[in-house]
């Protein structure tokens, strides 16, 4: 296939590669359709890289099996022992195999070719991120290829940028050919070009087939079919066996399936195979497929069995064996191995790849007893709720208790009922969890003390903290403790830890703090990654939930770096929402919204590790007046699954300021006011309840103080009407908006005051309600100026939407600039209408110039 209008894109590659020489490592990202020319790009560059012979190239590339192999990405490359990789069981070890990699990666200057990102298990995703996170001090480059065109595509594809650093890494969009290139084309191989373009759209691999068919057809599957059909039996007999292995088909099992030579050498000759060190291969994943699908049924079914064989005796992985068995049909296979393949790469941190062994067993399920068909459930309801999908887990979970009653066996129906309560806590089906945990002790204390009920009464203790119920937190966490201790359950024993720390929060925050950082040390010496994370979690969310919040910013950052660092995506969300929710208090919302996009923007992640993130952002949308209402709306669903405490009066906080700011009652905030009024529990945060106290007098008049304990210094100074002293205990503390509202409750210099800070946070919206209260009250309200960020153009157009407008001017779409940015399409919608308005152009085009012509760019 000729290599036309790339010309650009291989200066890019030679651009790195020449980086990497000099120490200065990147991972490039070659993206487009299928059929688009990645490979053959890649393959030009890789050959004029080795010939200089300065780098060592390695190749790997993903295939598209059921249930693809975990930590693919190394077994073809051989750097480790592949009794290393099957070893990586759990965190500790998985780093020190990534660590591992990475100095054999560095012992020379070497190209790391990666092709078909989109095919990728979870683990060797977790693997590039570690070395696009690192590759930049080293004579390291990568060079990963992947489809754009699915939205799994997509996410794959933005998961693994949004993580690596942008002065490491490079994205390669490829573009289709131009009419002239697909003429130029046709021309050298003497063929007639007519409509070709407009036929083709200039896709690379359909103008090829096009000009092999001599135009016949326009769809791919026909094109590849008519050129096989052309071959002898005896090259259509390769081409068949062939095209049942993803990828390549090594030239050992070619040996095994007996292939004939002649039929080898017509079907490279025909160029519907080609030669790969090692290998034979299909051009393109695409053209396989269009020949296997072309097999009948039963002759596909037969391929399929006899190539798993073959890789039985071949010693091949359980997700490569599991691959073939499905298709063949062979349901006693696909029953052992399953399972083996499931279990492995949940191991090796493959959970997609895992769930979808886990499927594929389940479709048998009319051949298992009822011990393996809940096993299979269980094991699929795990790997759901760790890939986001917690009401599936539910469901399966519900099935998997009806089984193990049904055969009586309560240990495992008690531990199902702890799980189902897990899982509907992720959902945020609070109330629901607190009824399924309550059933799983039930059940679980007549059986006497074990790792199951140990793990019950944990669970327990955590809803009654989230609760602010700590009698029965810090009771049940003991127990939970205890026993764990006396088990030798060291997961169990932090977990517990962790839970009556958080509990003692507001009634012994020293003794809180020696408890969170017990169990913090206790994960650290037994390797216990995921329940550390979430001891720093309870730790910052207690320090931003007190108002401390460049304390809370300091342990998040610790535990933002060590997800990272370990490669643990289940905190992370988490992590920078809580990052956002005290960049918020602090002023620094231009770091806040960064934080909040890069948890939510990707539309993923469950209902629990996306609120704080959410609830920031929704502050930042209310006092800024950007649409608040798909925060407000996600948060509200939220609460309408349980009310647990934390999230339901942060929600009610925020209804609240955005009634107040907007005038729109949507929501019922004085309604929901005082339902959380009349929750109020002992063990609240006392600044939770001040700042209830606070919206519910803003809102309704109401001056009532809260049950529970005095208010916090500054509250209780405002309520005396020292303004001025309230606003030196919140600015003591950091909390600029905080500050601006009390002082616009002040006299004409201090609500003049509330005005330019509000005005340098870039609180538009807030500040116009303010107005509107000082005109009421009689105060000169003073005259709106444009916010600091917008004052350096002549068009009041701020940091982010000249980001925007740039990726206009370079002809990007709203789609493309989304990833680009890392934020969602109605984001960019509502930059794009704003520069429009701004700029007083038409469209994007006019906009663009627009901006050329000021000089903005």
């Amino acid at each position: 296939m000729l290599l036309l209008e790339r010309q650009h894109e291989l200066d890019l590659l030679n651009d790195a590669i020449a980086a990497a020489l000099d120490g200065r490592g990147t991972i490039a990202f070659v993206v487009g359709e299928a059929g688009i020319g990645k490979t053959s790009l890649v393959s030009e560059f890789a050959s004029e890289t080795a010939v200089e012979g300065r780098v060592r190239v390695l190749r790997s590339a993903f295939e598209d099996l059921s249930a693809p192999e975990a930590l693919g990405l190394l077994r073809e490359i051989g750097l480790v022992d592949p009794a290393a990789l099957d070893g990586a069981i759990d965190g500790e070890s998985r780093l020190a195999l990534f660590a591992e990699v990475l100095a054999r990666l560095t012992t020379q200057p070497t190209l790391l070719i990666v092709e078909d990102l989109h095919w990728a298990d979870d683990a060797s995703m977790d693997l590039i991120r570690y070395l696009g996170r690192r590759v930049g001090d080293w004579p390291l480059m990568m060079l990963v290829t992947s489809r754009n065109e699915e939205a799994g595509a997509r996410g794959r594809l933005q998961r693994a940028l949004a993580d690596i650093p942008a002065e490491h890494r490079t994205r390669i969009d490829l573009a289709r050919l131009s009419a002239e290139a697909v003429f130029d084309w046709a021309s050298r191989l003497g063929k007639d070009s007519t409509g070709l373009h407009n036929v083709s759209g200039g896709n690379p691999l359909l103008v090829n087939e096009l000009l092999a068919a001599d135009g016949a057809s326009a769809m791919i599957d026909d094109l590849v079919i008519a050129r096989a059909e052309a071959l002898s039996p005896e090259g259509r007999d390769v081409l068949d066996r062939c095209s049942t292995v993803p990828r390549q088909v090594s030239f050992e099992l070619a040996d095994r399936l007996g292939l004939a030579d002649s039929g080898v050498a017509e079907c490279l000759s025909a160029g519907l195979l080609v030669e790969r060190p090692d290998a034979l291969a299909f051009r393109h994943e695409l053209t396989r497929r269009a020949v296997e699908q072309a097999l009948s049924p039963m002759r596909r079914r037969r391929l399929h069995r006899e190539i798993l064989a073959l890789l039985e005796d071949m010693g091949a992985s359980a997700a490569r064996l599991l691959h073939h068995a499905h298709a063949a049909g062979e349901w006693d296979a696909v029953k052992v191995l399953a399972p083996a393949a499931a279990r492995q790469a949940s191991a090796l941190g493959s959970h997609r790849e895992a769930e979808a062994a886990w499927r594929m067993l389940l479709q048998s399920e009319h051949q298992l007893d009822d011990a393996e068909l809940a096993a299979c459930l269980q094991g699929l309801a795990y790997e759901c709720h760790l890939n986001g999908k917690a009401g599936e887990s539910v469901e399966m979970v519900d099935r998997a208790i009806e089984l193990h009653a049904r055969r009586g066996d309560l240990r495992n129906q008690g531990d199902c009922l702890r799980w189902k309560s897990r899982f509907l806590f992720v959902d945020g089906r609070f109330n629901d969890a607190k009824k399924f945990v309550e059933l799983a002790c039930e059940a679980l204390e007549p059986l006497g003390p074990g790792v199951e009920l140990a793990m019950a009464y944990s669970s327990s203790s955590q809803l009654a903290m989230l609760e602010d119920l700590a009698d029965h937190a810090i009771e049940w966490g003991e127990k939970a403790r205890d026993m764990a201790r006396a088990l030798g359950q060291h997961d169990i024993e932090a977990h517990a830890l962790n839970n009556i720390g958080a509990a003692l929060h507001t009634r012994d925050p020293g003794r809180s703090v020696e408890m969170l950082k017990q169990s913090q040390a206790l994960c650290l010496k037994h390797g216990l990654q995921e329940e550390y994370c979430r001891a720093l979690t309870n730790h910052y969310s207690t320090l931003c939930l007190s108002r401390q919040p460049h304390e809370s910013i300091s342990v998040a950052a610790r535990c933002i770096d060590y997800t990272v660092h370990n490669d643990i995506d289940l905190f992370l969300r988490y992590s920078l929402g809580y990052t956002a929710m005290a960049e918020v208090m602090i002023g620094e919302w231009d770091a806040a919204k960064g934080h909040a996009e890069r948890a939510i923007a990707d539309g993923e992640g469950t209902r629990l590790s996306r609120n704080p993130a959410v609830r920031a952002a929704c502050q930042l949308a209310i006092r800024c007046g950007d649409d608040a209402m798909p925060f407000l709306g996600e948060l509200s669903e939220h609460v309408a699954l349980g009310r647990e405490r934390q999230r339901f009066q942060a929600f009610v906080l925020l209804a609240a300021e955005y009634g107040w700011t907007t005038g729109d009652p949507s929501f019922a905030p004085d309604r929901l006011l005082e339902e959380a009024w009349a929750g109020q529990v002992a063990d609240t945060e006392p600044w939770e309840l001040a700042d209830l106290w606070f919206w519910r007098r803003k809102m309704t008049g109401s001056d009532d103080l809260p049950a529970f304990g005095p208010l916090p210094a500054p509250y209780a100074m405002l309520r005396e009407g020292n303004i001025a002293g309230a606003a030196v205990e919140t600015e003591r503390r950091g909390l600029a908006f905080l500050t601006a509202l009390f002082l616009a409750e002040g006299d004409e210099d201090q609500s003049q005051r509330s005005l330019r800070m509000l005005d340098r946070l870039g609180a538009t919206a807030t500040m116009d309600r303010i107005r509107a209260d000082l005109n009421a009250r009689g105060i000169r309200a003073g005259t709106r100026g444009p916010r600091k960020s917008t004052r350096e153009n002549s068009h009041g157009i701020t940091k982010r939407e000249l980001d925007v407008l740039t990726l206009i001017d370079q002809g990007l779409t709203n789609k493309d600039i989304g990833e680009k940015l890392f934020v969602s399409a109605k984001t960019v919608d509502h930059h794009v209408s704003s520069l429009l308005a701004k700029l007083g152009a038409r469209n994007r085009s006019e906009a663009a110039a627009k901006g050329r012509a000021s000089g903005l760019f």
